[in-house]
């Protein structure tokens, strides 16, 4: 035995004119409370009460697939994410920008140094971020940013 009060969600479908009702005989709405078109329905009712029991439509849902997803699922399935958002917006910071000069002045042993200390699946990771998004930077200047924005992840790591 159930009490289904005030066309409750139980039924799978009720209409609302229905529940609405329900809520008035259970004290729930008072009478003045209810909606305008309440009255008009309960004088000139339908000749036949509506269903809303449709078929789904048989149309395919596209399966919509960015470059990120996939980067995304692929760090996942390695394990080697790191915990942090990746902002591909950073690249078009003007401080991020590579600029020849800048990148042909840093000494080799700087630059020795920290390739030793970056992650070469994360290197390989925005390297390929950068040659996606920044196709008109030379090979040596993508590899420059790309160690870059590997040092700033890991930089942003070790401050939380």
């Amino acid at each position: 035995y159930f009490l289904i009060m005030a066309g409750s969600r139980l039924e799978r479908f009720t209409p609302l004119f229905s529940r609405i009702s329900g809520l008035i005989r259970s004290g729930a709405v008072a009478p003045n409370g209810a909606p305008l078109w309440y009255d008009v329905y309960a004088r000139f009712p339908p000749a036949e009460e509506p269903r809303f029991e449709r078929p789904v439509p048989p149309q395919a849902v596209r399966q919509i697939l960015y470059a990120e997803d996939v980067d995304r699922q692929r760090q996942f399935a390695d394990g080697s994410t790191s915990g942090q958002l990746h902002n591909l917006f950073l690249l078009e910071a003007p401080a991020m920008a590579v600029a020849p000069a800048a990148a042909a002045d840093s000494s080799s042993s700087t630059n020795s140094a920290s390739e030793t200390r970056l992650d070469q699946r994360q290197l390989a990771h925005h390297l390929s971020i950068v040659r996606r998004l920044r196709p008109d930077l030379s090979e040596s200047e993508q590899s420059s940013l790309a160690k870059q924005l590997c040092l700033e992840a890991e930089a942003d790591t070790r401050d939380r």
